[in-house]
């Protein structure tokens, strides 16, 4: 230890979670480089072009969830397993 008085700064960071798509592309910014998104932060995602003769119908959490909005291409992160809101 320093022979004088020393303080100490806690510091603090947002939680965040990564984010990866299969079957599509996620549309990151320069702020979102890594993927990582915080709690109740829009990530956009875009569906990849249907084979001929078949339509884009959900997105799939990997538990097996089905997530259902009216705009498909934005969802929500909200634990660390990615559970959509």
């Amino acid at each position: 230890m320093p022979a004088g008085n020393v303080e100490i700064k806690a510091t603090y960071k947002a939680i965040t979670y990564p984010v990866t798509v299969e079957g599509g592309t996620l549309v990151a910014d320069s702020t979102h480089a890594d993927n990582h998104y915080a709690k109740d932060e829009t990530v956009t995602i875009k569906a990849n072009d249907p084979a001929s003769g078949m339509v884009f119908d959900k997105w799939v959490v990997d538990d097996g969830t089905s997530v259902n909005f009216a705009n498909a291409n934005e969802l929500k992160p909200h634990s660390p397993c990615l559970q959509m809101q």
